[in-house]
């Protein structure tokens, strides 16, 4: 089974469904016992196909390598991407960034069918992906020789290779702007590391709970404190942060509000997983909104405009996407375009075997369909 971590902890974006439908929360009942280590030589990259950038030749060139391990059903994962691509360009000729996509294959046959949707995601992504990309072969040969041999059951998940081809870190991206110059100076050490961000956890975890706490008290005064306090402790999750702060603004003050979430929109201009959850709040689909109260005066258009700037900077058949699209259309109206875009959302549900979709959830998706079609049928007021 496949896991996703959206963040280590308790993130404010765990509150909404870590993939599409659950398939990226199984775990397994058995967490594999790890004869990969830090401090270990990293193993050969072996068996990719590559789609962009430069293969991995030589992890002991003496260049500090990031690898990471990514899926295209994998919502945290697309969401650490920009953050990836900013870190690049920021390390450029001194750390080199490497994606390898993992877990596409489904089939007893191993067969490669999944390559194409990979390279439509990639050749999509653009500047969210401006680092090396490959896509491991469909006997999962990276897999099984990095991340399973490290005990890792989730994605992403990130090694840092130093100069010298030594595995000097192995755990989720976001720490990664603090681990990078003491790799870079040789100052690193794994075990301090592990033990100062634990300690990062259990703080961050009491601050999500008087978060909670003040949010089922309605002190909404105090939540947004609270944010402030997260925000400047922990940079790594100010993005989660960000949309949460967006939906309790969105029901104290509309106008402000929108100011806000404009402002998000050019934050996230390359994201489209963020994208996203800004326009479903808005929308009131998902569980951003539980405990806030009633959106009075829902900002349906800067839903639209959220979910039309996440569709420039994905593939065309990303799901997630295509579900925001077609409830932004309907909410503002266009029953038709919201229909052929959910037509697609039923067909992906149907027969996209990756989503690993229950007959509940493909009903549901056909009774939003059908729901819809109903709406466009009806005659249209005359003006």
């Amino acid at each position: 089974m496949k896991k996703a971590y959206l963040s280590l902890g308790r993130s404010l974006l765990s509150l909404f469904a870590i993939s599409v439908v659950g398939k990226a929360a199984a775990q397994k009942s058995v967490t594999p016992q790890a004869t990969l280590k830090e401090g270990d030589m990293a193993p050969p990259a072996v068996g990719i196909t590559w789609l962009k950038g430069q293969p991995l030749n030589n992890l002991a060139d003496g260049t500090v390598h990031v690898v990471e391990f990514w899926a295209t059903w994998c919502g945290p994962c697309i969401a650490a991407m920009p953050e990836l691509s900013k870190l690049a360009a920021e390390y450029k000729g001194k750390v080199s960034f490497t994606g390898i996509d993992i877990w596409e294959s489904h089939s007893k046959e191993k067969s490669v069918n999944y390559l194409p949707k990979v390279k439509e995601f990639v050749e999509s992504a653009h500047a969210k992906m401006a680092y090396n990309v490959g896509a491991d072969d469909p006997a999962g040969d990276m897999m099984s020789t990095w991340l399973t041999a490290a005990g890792q059951q989730g994605i992403p998940c990130t090694f840092v290779i130093d100069g010298d081809g030594r595995i000097a870190y192995i755990g989720h991206p976001i720490y990664l702007g603090e681990i990078l110059p003491s790799v870079l100076n040789h100052t690193f050490e794994a075990k301090a590391f592990k033990v100062s961000a634990e300690a990062q956890m259990v703080k961050l975890g009491d601050i999500n709970k008087e978060i909670d706490k003040a949010t089922k008290e309605k002190d909404f005064k105090k939540v947004l404190d609270l944010f402030d306090e997260s925000e400047q402790t922990f940079p790594w999750d100010s993005d989660g942060v960000a949309v949460k702060r967006y939906a309790i603004l969105a029901v104290l003050n509309p106008s402000e509000a929108h100011q806000y979430g404009e402002k998000m929109l050019k934050r996230f201009d390359n994201s489209p997983q963020y994208l996203c959850y800004i326009a479903r709040v808005i929308l009131g689909n998902d569980d951003f909104n539980q405990g806030l109260g009633e959106i009075k005066d829902p900002d349906y258009p800067l839903a639209l405009e959220a979910v039309t700037e996440a569709q420039n900077c994905s593939a065309p058949s990303d799901i997630f996407v295509n579900m925001t699209m077609a409830d932004a259309l309907f909410k503002n109206g266009n029953s038709a375009k919201a229909a052929d875009y959910q037509a697609k959302v039923y067909k992906a549900f149907r027969e996209d075997k990756a989503l690993h979709a229950k007959e509940k959830q493909i009903a549901e998706q056909k009774a939003k369909l059908d729901s819809f079609k109903a709406a466009d049928s009806k005659p249209k007021a005359k003006l």
